[in-house]
């Protein structure tokens, strides 16, 4: 099977948010110790690229705000299929255990159909074979995720799995939302499932900082910003560069049992939700009516920690 069938079959049985290959053995890791940097020209270094149901994936498309004048294109079509499935990807050719992820993108832009159900994966980890390699009784799950909703551009979503079963949807997850152009903390919170009467707040060292600076007018979808995360064995750091200054969003340090302790990939995706909305906004899950919606990718990073 290859690694394309793998994520259909995955996100087929998983119906998980983010999405990616399963199935891969650890072996296929590899010993990679040096900083990868991805500039996404026409031909990628270290990172395949992939479009589903119609999607479209283009390394090396022109833009005059990235860096160096190129950048990768995720883009849905119009009446796009609901779900990860049907997404547009850029992944990492190796898989990392703990490190630090960065990268320059712009954010998928609804202003043209504001209701639209679009997720942007701005940068995230997975993997997810169906193991249960701690013996807690649930499938690992192996996923740090930076994602946006493209109906509320100003809100960042972070989450940790480590533990997802597709059957029932139980699972283990720490999740913090922030509104940056505010500077509120919507949210930080442990989850065992799917809904926010599942969410048990987090406090303490799980829980920092317990406040963050405002960006006025933050708006994911219309600049370039770099994002980033470290994962370690006790935490994951995560931080956003704007307007010059390096903000620290969310310095997780919790238990081991909730921080990935598998090597996963990392992707990059725009998909169509038609379950997940802003809080008050049940309407924004519609379909992508028009053509054009797409995030932009401009470099990436990678720097393994051994």
């Amino acid at each position: 099977m290859t690694r394309r069938s793998r994520l259909v079959a995955t996100m087929a049985a998983a119906l998980v948010l983010p999405a990616a290959i399963a199935g891969a053995s650890p072996a296929e890791a590899g010993p990679v110790t040096s900083t990868l940097t991805e500039a996404w020209d026409s031909s990628p270094d270290h990172f395949i690229t992939y479009d589903l149901a119609r999607s479209s994936a283009e390394p090396g498309t022109p833009d005059q705000d990235a860096g160096d004048g190129e950048a990768l294109r995720l883009e849905l079509p119009k009446n796009a299929t609901p779900g990860a499935g049907g997404g547009a990807y850029g992944e990492s050719a190796d898989r990392f255990l703990y490190g630090t992820f960065e990268s320059r993108l712009r954010t998928a832009d609804c202003s043209s159909q504001p209701d639209a159900g679009v997720v942007t994966g701005q940068m995230f980890t997975y993997f997810h074979d169906g193991s249960d390699s701690d013996g807690d009784g649930l499938p690992d799950n192996s996923e740090i995720d930076f994602e946006t909703l493209c109906a509320q551009p100003e809100v960042l979503y972070m989450t940790v799995w480590t533990d997802y079963r597709p059957s029932d949807g139980a699972q283990s997850r720490v999740m913090r939302a922030v509104n940056l152009a505010t500077g509120e903390i919507l949210s930080t919170c442990h989850y065992a499932g799917f809904g926010g009467h599942f969410c048990d707040p987090l406090a303490g060292d799980e829980a920092q900082p317990t406040s963050i600076p405002a960006v006025p007018g933050f708006d994911s979808s219309s600049a370039y910003y770099e994002y980033g995360f470290t994962w370690e064995p006790d935490g994951v750091h995560f931080w956003i560069v704007a307007g010059g200054q390096t903000i620290t969003l969310w310095d997780y340090q919790g238990p081991s049992d909730r921080i990935p302790q598998v090597p996963a990939y990392l992707l990059h995706n725009v998909w169509h939700t038609d379950g997940w909305w802003p809080e008050g906004e049940p309407d924004a899950v519609e379909r992508p009516s028009v053509r054009g919606i797409a995030a932009h990718i401009d470099w990436t990073r990678i720097t393994p920690h051994s």
